[in-house]
């Protein structure tokens, strides 16, 4: 078997363009001698070289137009020695823009960012009303359970594509916060939710579309917990170390416990912040803990 020669068609060169995709064909010959079985020639011819020329592979870009890549081939015989290889030339837009808009000559790389604004509702305990009165019973005490009331967290999502994703990155970002503004919220207020990607490709470019989520709490971030217990602080030692002392039911209205009744608590007392048995007018205490470390999220380069 040999290729005596492959020859490329001129005139059936050619381009298309629109606001979808672009395309342009090429037309090569090849040409076999007859010491091979005929019934292979169109796989040979498929992939067809010589010393000086070739046909183009799949994914290959197009010599000129360099936004194009080989998105299709086929063989035609058009006699038992002589083949010819279409080689279509094309290109689609990619991303996570709207595609249809997007000017196929752009690399992936190039498109714009996709961005979308939501919301996120959490559930929170509440004791105060709109009007900042305490909500509590016709005897002055404060709901058990407490009551809650939805509130809502501004979110964020970045979908870009990027050469390069670095999932030990996205690993050390999960779940910070912002430690300076970030689009316009002060330091605290952004939490990295998640950043993921998805390998892509197109043509001979492989790329990631990587998605970034972000969730802003006007309140910041700490961790809230009602203040209950069942022991409470009594006083301090010599040392100036806390006393503690069980919670203990039935008191009476000075407030010590009678001492027939001296029975601790069942269930977890309201504490006052301080330590102490809240009053039961008194609104409840929510403590605050930082959990969530705080990192420059300008790395992100978003």
């Amino acid at each position: 078997m040999a290729i005596l020669n492959i020859r490329e068609s001129w005139e059936d060169m050619g381009y298309e363009a629109g606001v979808e995709s672009a395309s342009a064909p090429r037309v090569f010959t090849v040409l076999f001698d007859n010491a091979d079985d005929p019934f292979t020639r169109p796989e040979m011819a498929w992939n067809a070289a010589t010393h000086n020329v070739r046909i183009p592979y799949i994914y290959e870009r197009h010599p000129s137009k360099t936004w194009l890549w080989v998105q299709r081939k086929s063989v035609r015989a058009l006699s038992p020695c002589l083949f010819e290889v279409s080689i279509h030339y094309s290109t689609r837009p990619a991303g996570p823009a709207d595609e249809s808009q997007i000017d196929p000559t752009v690399s992936p790389l190039q498109l714009p960012w996709q961005i979308s604004w939501g919301f996120a509702g959490r559930e929170e305990p509440i004791d105060r009303d709109i009007n900042g009165d305490p909500i509590v019973n016709s005897a002055d005490e404060a709901f058990d359970p407490p009551v809650t009331r939805p509130f809502y967290d501004l979110t964020l999502a970045i979908i870009r594509n990027q050469a390069e994703y670095n999932p030990l990155l996205a690993a050390d970002y999960k779940d910070t916060l912002n430690s300076d503004y970030f689009y316009g919220f002060a330091p605290g207020i952004v939490k990295c939710a998640d950043i993921s990607a998805d390998s892509a490709r197109n043509a001979d470019l492989f790329y990631w579309h990587v998605h970034y989520q972000f969730q802003m709490r006007r309140i910041g971030w700490a961790l809230k917990l009602i203040d209950r217990g069942y022991r409470e602080k009594v006083g301090v030692d010599g040392e100036g170390k806390p006393i503690y002392d069980a919670i203990m039911m039935g008191t009476s209205e000075s407030g010590e416990a009678d001492d027939d009744q001296k029975v601790p608590v069942n269930q977890p007392a309201y504490l006052d912040g301080s330590g102490r048995k809240k009053a039961d007018s008194a609104a409840i205490t929510v403590l605050e803990f930082d959990i969530l470390e705080s990192k420059d999220f300008s790395v992100l380069e978003l």
